[in-house]
């Protein structure tokens, strides 16, 4: 899974977020449920790549 954007600025892992507001909760619920997570720059243009590995698991 990856999503990419052309922000520079690098997203911030909290340990909590605040639910009370409108972002920053969105790479906590990844880094919670993601085998890996990391951040790539993007080659060539502006921004970056958020990138996530999730382990499927046999029922």
């Amino acid at each position: 899974m990856a999503a990419a954007d052309r922000s520079p600025e690098l997203p911030v892992r909290y340990t909590e977020p605040d639910w009370d507001t409108e972002s920053g909760r969105g790479v906590f619920l990844i880094a919670s449920v993601a085998g890996q997570w990391g951040v790539t720059p993007r080659q060539g243009r502006r921004g970056k790549q958020v990138w996530a590995e999730f382990t499927a698991v046999k029922s």
